[in-house]
């Protein structure tokens, strides 16, 4: 296969690529969440073997990117998560790359990210009103990066990875820690 050649990894239709930033907001995002990852995208493996990173990114919306260029750029700090199929088995993939595909035609979430800092902010969370569940939110017009992947495993996958927390609320470090997903590998060039 092309990407085993290239990455030399064993990598598949529907893993989760964690990003690791270097850059000011990247240190903000750590601050704030508590993680390690500043970033998420999904994978997709096309029929001849290209892979693309499906992402939300902020001054750019949802998008499709080759995974060669990301990890060109992003060299040795993007972490890949695999869902856990053997305990998760009802878990789809393929579904999720789908509801992800279709996310990727979105604009970028600002008002969901200051939904979510003002969520951490002492004192204004509690003028912050918000839905208690997945299904009142309903589908994002607008998410954000790990809204967009945590939206994209429950709608389309059949599991919610952050369970007894909204969609909206998912942050890299969320997707990172959950038990939906175990680590694979980093990827370098």
């Amino acid at each position: 296969m092309i990407l085993e050649r290239w990455f030399n990894a064993d990598l598949r239709d529907g893993d989760i690529l964690q990003f690791r930033g270097s850059r000011y907001i990247s240190d903000l995002i750590r601050f704030v969440t508590g993680g390690e990852h500043t970033h998420s995208a999904m994978l997709r493996i096309d029929h001849l073997g290209r892979a693309d990173a499906l992402e939300v990114r902020e001054f750019v919306g949802g998008r499709a990117v080759p995974l060669v260029g990301q990890v060109i750029m992003h060299d040795r700090r993007i972490d890949v998560f695999r869902p856990r199929l053997d305990v998760f088995v009802d878990y789809d993939p393929a579904a999720a790359v789908d509801v992800m595909r279709e996310l990727t035609s979105r604009p970028y979430g600002y008002r969901g990210i200051m939904r979510l800092a003002l969520q951490r902010v002492p004192i204004a969370w509690r003028f912050v009103r918000l839905a208690s569940s997945d299904v009142a939110a309903g589908s994002p017009v607008a998410p954000f990066c790990s809204h967009a992947i945590a939206h994209a495993c429950r709608v389309g996958g059949g599991v919610d990875p952050v369970p007894r927390k909204r969609d909206d609320l998912v942050t890299p470090a969320d997707l990172t820690w959950s038990l939906l997903f175990e680590y694979v590998c980093t990827l370098t060039t």
